[in-house]
């Protein structure tokens, strides 16, 4: 298992198509002939991984957005994020020290 830090680099898989419905997202990954429902909050982590980002960056940014702590959304993303990649929607892009 790959290990996923703060400083971990992730991107959403752009060739997935996805829409949305209300404030939900459908994201088909028709390759392996299935679909993945996110929610609201869902969503605005899969709009924030559409150009490659730290989860530090990710979850300060959500921090912002939803008045939470760091350290409180981190938890969460995390393993929203471990799914997403077991999943195949998401890949690691880079260490942030390898974006240099």
């Amino acid at each position: 298992m790959t290990l996923i830090g703060m400083d971990t680099v992730v991107v959403r898989n752009p060739d997935l198509p996805a829409a949305p419905v209300d404030d939900d997202l459908i994201i088909l990954d028709i390759a392996r002939g299935h679909y993945v429902g996110l929610d609201a909050i869902g969503r605005e982590i899969w709009d924030g991984l559409a150009s490659p980002t730290t989860l530090a960056d990710l979850c300060a940014k959500l921090s912002r957005r939803f008045n939470a702590s760091v350290e409180t959304i981190a938890q969460d993303v995390a393993v929203f994020i471990r799914e997403l990649l077991d999943q195949g929607l998401i890949s690691i892009h880079a260490e942030s020290g390898a974006m240099r």
